[in-house]
Parts: C-alpha cells; sequence; structure tokens
C-alpha cells in the first residue's frame, strides 16, 4: 500500500489479478478483501498471503476531477516559493516530481543506486507520538518538533499516527554518514546510496542497523526494512 503526500495506493485499487504459486490458480481480490493498512496488504502479511501469490494485474479506478491536496510542508513551501496561490493537479503533479527529484537524485550511473526508501516506521499511538515531540524540543530541534505538530492530523491513520522517519534520522546526524562504500542520503536520510558503487551487503547491513537501533534508543521507535532482504541478515 504505497503511498505519500497525503494519498495512499489502497485508495484507486479496485480489484488485483493474482497466481498461487503451488496450485497455479489464478485468483481476483476486491479492493475490500486486501487487509490494506499503512504499508502493508494481505501479500505482505506473513500471516495472510506473503510469498504466496505472484499478482498479474491492478485495476484502478481514478477521478477526472479531484480536491488538491497540499497539506504538506515540501508542497506548500514549492507553491510559496514559486508563488503559486491557487494551484491545481497538474500544478501539484509538476511539484511532486520536482520535490522527489531533489530528494530521490536519479544516479549518475546504475552502480551508484539505491533501492529507494530503505526504512520504514511503525505507527505509533498518540501519547508516543507526542512524547516524541518533546523528545525533539529537548534535543534543540524545535523546528522539527513544530513541523511533527503542525502535520499531526495529516500523519493521522487508522492505526494510530505515522512518523516520518527520515526526520527522525535526520535529527540524529545521519545524512551523509558512511560506512564503507554505502553512505547516508543528503537529501533523504532515510536513504541508503551505493555512493561509491562498490558498496557491500555488509557495509549497507551495518549502517542500516546503526540507524535502526539509535532511533528506538532515541525515540522509542522501531524502524523497518522496507525493501525485500536477501540472505541471512537479522535486522
Amino acid at each position: 500500500n504505497i503511498g505519500c503526500y497525503g494519498q495512499e495506493v489502497s485508495e484507486t485499487v479496485v480489484a488485483v489479478a493474482v497466481v498461487e504459486i503451488n496450485s497455479q490458480i489464478e485468483k481476483e481480490f476486491l479492493s475490500k478483501d486486501l487487509n490494506f493498512g499503512y504499508r502493508q496488504s494481505r501479500f505482505n502479511i506473513p500471516e495472510l498471503d506473503k510469498d504466496k501469490y505472484i499478482i498479474t494485474d491492478v485495476s484502478f479506478r481514478l477521478k477526472k476531477s479531484a480536491s488538491v491536496n497540499s497539506n504538506y510542508g515540501d508542497v506548500q513551501k514549492y507553491f510559496a516559493d514559486h508563488g503559486i496561490i491557487k494551484p491545481d493537479l497538474k500544478t501539484i503533479r509538476q511539484a511532486l516530481i520536482e520535490i522527489r527529484d531533489k530528494k530521490f537524485p536519479f544516479p549518475d550511473v546504475p552502480e551508484r543506486g539505491s533501492c529507494g526508501s530503505f526504512f520504514n516506521a511503525e505507527v505509533v499511538e498518540e501519547n508516543a507520538y507526542n512524547q516524541i515531540v518533546e523528545k525533539l524540543k529537548n534535543r534543540g530541534l524545535a523546528d522539527k518538533a513544530d513541523y511533527l505538530l503542525k502535520m499531526k492530523a495529516s500523519f493521522c491513520v487508522a492505526q494510530g499516527y505515522k512518523i516520518p522517519y527520515g526526520l527522525l534520522i535526520e535529527s540524529l546526524g545521519y545524512k551523509g554518514k558512511i560506512n564503507g562504500g554505502a553512505k547516508i542520503l543528503e537529501t533523504h536520510a532515510g536513504v541508503i546510496s551505493n555512493f561509491t558503487g562498490r558498496a557491500t551487503a555488509k557495509d549497507v547491513y551495518e549502517l542500516a542497523c546503526a540507524v535502526i537501533n539509535d532511533v528506538n534508543r532515541e525515540f522509542g521507535v522501531k524502524l523497518r526494512v522496507e525493501p525485500e532482504v536477501v540472505g541471512d541478515f537479522n535486522y
């Protein structure tokens, strides 16, 4: 259930066609049966259907005229910087493309790439969310604490409150941190980049573990590794 800037794919998925790996039988699941949650569907829940199906087709229903969601800070800043008062869907599309290009710059050669966002964070209860705000204030990061307060309503989901994990990683000084051939991206603290083209799995693993442990110790938030990990790595 991928999502960003106020929308999740679950809002537009109508049905998903699959092939069961063991039986090779074709099936179709309607949206209501997909167990959608924050960064979650039945296809990545071990207790349900993780590794059970191959998805062959997805049907979407899109709106010809939809309301503009400009609640996110990066989007609001973009509009302010460009003097845009009444953005339309075309304008916000262009804004998101430019914002993402800056945060996730395309590598000059494939060997120096990344797998995108390396982490995601657990959803927390409101009390835990408020405690994170206070911890940021205590660290002298009032601007980041204010951002969480400002965005609190936008980060509210059915299970609790989403945590912008990149903000927590950045607050611990990890932007640009290097381990061997791997590096936390300077433009987005949630991305591990193979900036040398020679990063090993061990380089990435050690850096990821350091981030996970420090965020959990400082803020009580458990980060998860978003990519599928192949091999004997215990995050």
